[in-house]
Order: structure tokens, then C-alpha cells, then sequence
């Protein structure tokens, strides 16, 4: 089973997986995209066809930067198992509560007197 190079073992210990490598290849292939479309726009010899290869251009570099922004997004977030419950939260808040309403210890030198 282990053989079989579509097993998700495959995968197992790198930083690909079987959920994002499609993601990732698309991002790719929007920047191919873009590059095909101001390649087309450059060569053409009619503006109709120029405009279109602009749009496909602009279109596929907007599009591939939002991807890689969002791969990077997503790469540097963390997981919602991290973040504070309400009852944790809660606990701080008491705690903090707790601090603020004790007494301030007194304190022990006397202000300069004014003269």
C-alpha cells in the first residue's frame, strides 16, 4: 500500500498535503496565466487582441497576488485551538479583579515636607 505514490503516506512529514497541493499549484498557474496574457498583449498586432491579452494579464496577476497573499496569511495564523475560551477568559478577568481590589500595601517613607 505503501507503493502506491497516490497514498496519502506519501505526503506524510513534508510540508505538502493532499488538501493544499491543489491550492498551491494554482497559484502557480494563475502567475503562468498572467505572464501568457502580457506575453499574448505584447506580440499581438491588433488591439482587440492586445486588450484581451491585458485583461488576461491584469486579471491573472491580481488574482495570483491574493492567492500567495492568502497562502501567507494562512501559513502564519494560528490554529482556533490556541486562542482563549470564554471560561478562560473569565478566570483572568477574576484574577485581574482580585489584584486590582486588594489594598495597596502601605508604604513606608514619608514625603519631603514642603518648605
Amino acid at each position: 500500500m505503501l507503493g502506491n505514490p497516490s497514498h496519502p503516506a506519501r505526503f506524510c512529514g513534508s510540508i505538502l498535503s493532499l488538501a493544499n497541493a491543489g491550492v498551491m499549484t494554482m497559484r502557480w498557474i494563475l502567475l503562468v496565466v498572467a505572464i501568457l496574457g502580457f506575453a499574448l498583449a505584447f506580440s499581438a498586432k491588433s488591439p482587440g487582441l492586445m486588450g484581451i491579452g491585458l485583461l488576461v494579464g491584469f486579471v491573472g496577476l491580481f488574482a495570483a497576488l491574493f492567492s500567495f497573499a492568502a497562502a501567507r496569511i494562512a501559513a502564519t495564523t494560528r490554529p482556533d485551538s490556541t486562542l482563549l475560551t470564554d471560561r478562560d477568559i473569565s478566570v483572568l478577568r477574576a484574577s485581574l479583579n482580585k489584584r486590582a481590589s486588594a489594598p495597596a500595601p502601605a508604604s513606608t517613607s514619608t514625603p519631603p515636607e514642603k518648605s
